[in-house]
């Protein structure tokens, strides 16, 4: 009953953005997501958000406090992985509260963090390819125990020749012998500006 609401009943992964707020929002001038997200698809989400064309603001979300910590975990930490550098490169992201499991009924069998996104209206690194920059930072953490050069090396969705990968590392000033998990943001943009340049035209 509500002339300012609409209610659309699907999956949220199914639909592409622009479109939903071409149709409902078109005379928008500020976007914000809030939600309340199904935990099992938090992640997919937020990465359905980030790299949509269409800008949203600011988003406010509960997630599980176990994806929360991930999200927020500095370098060098347990948590520390493709969450927690995704959100810095999108977002600057802060745990607003901790919803303990009993606020919930039913009660589910974990804790979980109201979260905040003021997600960046421009890109930090703009002359690395956004994606490029991904596909190196889940290559690296998709075998985070080996050194970054074996992860990167026998990535291979990269296509990146070794002797190039070496060169790269050379280049940026890196010891390729680091591990995934010790790498700020800013050297992953680094590492992916300096491969980017040798890649095979």
């Amino acid at each position: 009953g509500c002339p300012n609401v609409v209610l659309l009943r699907a999956d949220i992964l199914n639909h592409d953005l622009g479109e939903l707020v071409q149709e409902h929002l078109p005379e928008a001038k500020s976007l914000k997501m809030v939600s309340n997200l199904p935990y099992y698809i938090t992640t997919p989400v937020l990465f359905h958000f980030w790299e949509s064309p269409v800008f949203f603001s600011r988003t406010v979300i509960t997630m599980q406090e176990e994806a929360a910590l991930r999200f927020s975990a500095p370098a060098g930490s347990r948590n520390y992985g493709v969450a927690a550098l995704a959100a810095q490169y999108y977002s600057d992201m802060d745990i607003v509260r901790r919803v303990p499991r009993a606020c919930f009924t039913p009660r589910p069998e974990v804790d979980s963090c109201i979260v905040r996104l003021r997600n960046r209206a421009a890109l930090l690194y703009p002359d690395v390819d956004r994606a490029f920059l991904m596909r190196i930072v889940r290559a690296a953490f998709g075998r985070r125990r080996k050194t970054l050069q074996n992860a990167l090396a026998h990535s291979g969705g990269l296509g990146v020749p070794r002797g190039a990968l070496l060169d790269a590392f050379g280049a940026a000033g890196m010891d390729p012998t680091r591990r995934p998990g010790t790498l700020t943001l800013e050297e992953f943009a680094q590492l992916a500006r300096s491969i980017q340049e040798r890649l095979p035209p």
